[in-house]
């Protein structure tokens, strides 16, 4: 379902701040001198660099689909709350009830 264009989702702006936070973390922090130590590496380091690289992102993308997972409430759908009992609603009789409220004229025969 799409909200309407008026609401503003707070939770997904927030989210999508984070995660350019952190990308731009881990940009700095691996992936630049990453690619600087790459280049002059040898096979056996390229190929830890690359394993190390694929564990990097393998974690990175646990942690964004597991905040997407908590932020966006799909635990509402799965593990719905308990909520009070719902109480039953009461149907009268429409014959009855009209028959309360209609004034009754007096009888012909009683009132003299």
């Amino acid at each position: 379902m799409i909200p309407p264009p008026s609401r503003f989702h707070w939770t997904m702006f927030w989210f999508l701040c984070g995660f350019i936070v952190l990308l731009t973390i881990v940009s700095y922090a691996w992936l630049i001198p990453g690619l600087a130590a790459a280049a002059d590496a040898s096979p056996v380091e390229r190929k830890r660099l690359a394993a190390l690289s694929t564990l990097l992102l393998a974690v990175i993308l646990t942690i964004v689909l597991s905040a997407m997972v908590l932020l966006f409430g799909l635990g509402k759908k799965v593990f719905p709350r308990k909520s009070a009992p719902r109480d039953k609603t009461a149907y009268p009789d429409a014959w009855a009830e009209a028959g309360k409220r209609t004034p009754v004229p007096p009888r012909e025969d009683q009132g003299e």
